[in-house]
């Protein structure tokens, strides 16, 4: 069955794919997959390697694992061929925590990635809440030993599961399929409203990275780490303008000072940054800096106007892609569910509610 990058693009396709996968499965045929290479030029999208292959096909049918054949026994801290002191990793919980040494120099004879594509693509399947297995190639019988859960059969890495997970929905399990076109560095608030699947809007953006166009999506960045993907509304242009001009400077107190009748030539002046007699003023280059360190001052509003800014994103498009934001995004959800749950007291049918 030659399948294609672009079949993963579009939603519709995503689920025709999906659906004949399982039909064949229904007929006792089981699929050899390959990509098709005669779709496959320069200017169309393609998988790049068999590992994004496997772990993307997958998530579209919902598996409960994923095998990569590789020529070593294990993940390792670091090259097993180049390090002597290189010690195996049984299995990995959280992807984003991982750190290892010598991954680019890495290889594999079994397929056209080396270990650094191994690991993209167990984060692609682990997310979508598929278990991933990087085994040795040349001893099969490990993937039995690893489903039986044995340690000496692979590196496990864990299927992110919780409430809060991808592996709920196909539209989520879509969303991972596609490959980030950017990425959006979120505040405080524009995290909160990842964990809570509420909009996100251009006034929770600090920084808006890469070109891309809506119904594209992006990888969300919070404190410096990845922690989940969206399909945006907003091209990345629409965004950078709105931030841009969200930057207007101080507050304009020119219609109050006019009232009293103050002398306006100086402070117009000072406002556009040419007067030069007034202490601690806030010119273009001051307003500049403050932007590059993250201080936003924004005309006529308090600065947390995030909530009457434009929306880049519904919370129903957003994935987590992160163990520890997941865990946190459940966490607040059980939270948030019991305060509702405590907040009305309980009444039988026929009773009258005390105080009524």
């Amino acid at each position: 069955l030659l399948i294609s990058r672009d079949d993963f693009s579009d939603k519709a396709r995503f689920l025709a794919v999906r659906n004949t996968f399982w039909a064949l499965l229904r007929l006792g045929v089981v699929p050899i997959v390959n990509e098709n290479d005669s779709l496959s030029a320069e200017n169309v999208a393609n998988f790049g390697d068999n590992d994004t292959m496997a772990a993307m096909t997958a998530v579209l049918l919902q598996a409960d694992w994923v095998f990569l054949a590789t020529d070593v026994d294990f993940l390792y801290t670091a090259n097993p061929k180049d390090d002597p002191n290189a010690t195996p990793i049984y299995a990995v919980e959280d992807l984003s925590r991982l750190k290892l040494a010598g991954l680019e120099s890495s290889s594999s004879q079994w397929g056209t990635g080396g270990m650094a594509t191994k690991i993209i693509a167990a984060r692609i399947a682990v997310c979508a809440g598929v278990h991933c297995g990087l085994v040795n190639g040349e001893e099969p019988e490990r993937i039995g030993q690893m489903i039986r859960g044995k340690k000496e059969g692979g590196t496990h890495f864990v299927a992110l599961k919780g409430c809060a997970s991808a592996a709920q929905d196909d539209h989520n399990r879509w969303i991972i399929t596609l490959p980030p076109s950017g990425s959006l560095t979120l505040d405080r608030d524009g995290y909160n409203a990842v964990l809570t699947h509420h909009k996100i809007r251009t006034g929770m953006v600090l920084k808006c990275s890469g070109e891309f166009h809506q119904d594209e999506a992006v990888a969300l960045f919070f404190d410096g780490k990845e922690i989940a993907r969206a399909l945006v509304r907003m091209s990345s242009a629409a965004i950078t303008d709105e931030m841009n001009r969200s930057m207007v400077g101080l507050l304009d107190f020119t219609r109050e000072l006019q009232a009293a009748g103050i002398y306006l030539d100086g402070y117009g002046s000072w406002r556009k940054g040419g007067h030069k007699g007034a202490s601690g003023e806030m010119n273009a280059d001051v307003l500049r800096k403050l932007e590059q360190n993250g201080v936003v001052i924004k005309s006529g509003t308090p600065q947390s106007s995030g909530h009457q800014s434009s929306v880049i994103t519904d919370g129903c498009d957003i994935v987590l892609m992160c163990t520890a934001t997941i865990k946190e995004a459940d966490r607040k959800a059980s939270s948030d569910k019991r305060v509702w749950s405590g907040s009305y007291p309980q009444v039988k049918r026929g009773e009258t509610p005390a105080g009524l």
